[in-house]
């Protein structure tokens, strides 16, 4: 089958790193896939298969809105990529890419399947992205959903929604068994340096344990905006070398499995790939309950912070890190609830719906 994905990029977030595992699994498994890149590559995006066609646009740049004329201009490259790609299904990721491709498409006979990656009613598009969605997902072939919290947002929509799992990380068909005494003594976290992730109040948490734990060290993992204002704050709290940003990893799963504790302080999660990076990794998990499918997927295999958030936080990372017992179960909770979301098993579902979303027509 022909396949094209449709992604803004392949690099930095989760929804990126789902496109790479997809498209990865399904030309690996014969598919012919294409994955049309939106921005230009710069040789920091995740690996994928050599069968994959990689092909980078470069038609935005950070802000480029779709709705100015040279967005038209954008809208009408798209749509003869896609006219070039011959593809018989089209696969695309993201709210707003989900409009834009919706309209590209119009006319050439190609279903279009949009997959959302966050919480609908967390996400503030404004009102004229947001009338564009509403207008795509009732137009496209599906709509596909991580997880059930989502579908629920997005039916009153008027769009046909499917929930199916994204699979985790292609580079590790099976969990991380490294030894934890063979760890470094520090809490991780990945993700976007950006508020939603609430990296604020995670090094705000950490302070409050640091005295009691004068070994650990708190490494982050990512890139963004706020960079420069987290540094300032762990500064502010006395934490110097002691929180050390990482920048962009490649290999999350070997991140986490490098420490002794995971943690996930973030406002909202749609469809946590951190969490299944954790679990893959063999790392115990602490979190602070958020709007999302991180509490429906978390379930009793995270250790969830109460209702006072950093002071809650901060005492689950503080159980973790002294309490072998409870980190132990938990991280064997996570093994057994990665396996579910693994790429072989979660692929299988994809390839067989796919043959069924290709003789769906968009509306």
């Amino acid at each position: 089958m022909r396949l094209v994905f449709v992604t803004s990029l392949l690099r930095e977030g989760g929804a990126e790193r789902v496109v790479a595992v997809l498209a990865s699994g399904l030309a690996d498994r014969g598919h012919e896939v294409r994955v049309l890149v939106l921005r230009d590559l710069d040789g920091t995006e995740y690996a994928t298969s050599p069968a994959v066609e990689v092909e980078a646009l470069r038609l935005i740049s950070e802000r480029n809105p779709w709705w100015r004329p040279a967005g038209l201009v954008r809208l009408a490259r798209l749509r003869r990529a896609l006219r070039i790609a011959r593809p018989e299904l089209v696969i695309s990721f993201q709210d707003k890419l989900n409009a834009a491709v919706v309209l590209a498409t119009r006319g050439l006979g190609v279903p279009v399947v949009c997959t959302e990656h966050v919480v609908p009613s967390g996400q503030r598009l404004g009102v004229v992205w947001g009338w564009l969605r509403t207008w795509a997902y009732r137009r496209a072939a599906l709509v596909v959903a991580p997880t059930e919290a989502i579908a629920s947002e997005l039916r009153p929509l008027g769009a046909r929604v499917e929930v199916l799992a994204y699979p985790a990380a292609h580079y590790s068909q099976a969990p991380c068994n490294g030894a934890p005494d063979t760890r470094a003594l520090s809490f991780r976290a990945a993700g976007r340096l950006a508020a939603v992730k609430g990296f604020d109040r995670l090094i705000d948490a950490f302070a409050m344990v640091a005295e009691e734990l004068p070994e650990w060290t708190l490494e982050l993992a990512g890139e963004g905006e706020l960079r420069a204002e987290l540094e300032s704050r762990a500064e502010g709290l006395g934490l110097g070398g002691r929180v050390r940003f990482r920048g962009r990893v490649a290999d999350v799963v070997g991140f986490f499995g490098g420490g002794r504790v995971a943690v996930i302080s973030s406002q909202s999660e749609a469809f946590p790939m951190v969490l299944l990076e954790a679990w893959a990794s063999g790392t115990p998990v602490a979190a602070i309950p958020s709007a999302g499918s991180l509490v429906e997927m978390g379930g009793d295999a995270v250790a969830w912070a109460g209702d006072e958030r950093v002071a809650g936080l901060a005492s689950v990372m503080r159980r973790l890190a002294t309490e072998a017992d409870l980190a132990a179960r938990l991280a064997e909770l996570g093994r057994e609830r990665y396996l579910k979301f693994a790429p072989g098993v979660v692929l299988d579902a994809w390839e067989e719906r796919t043959r069924t979303w290709r003789r769906v027509d968009s509306r």
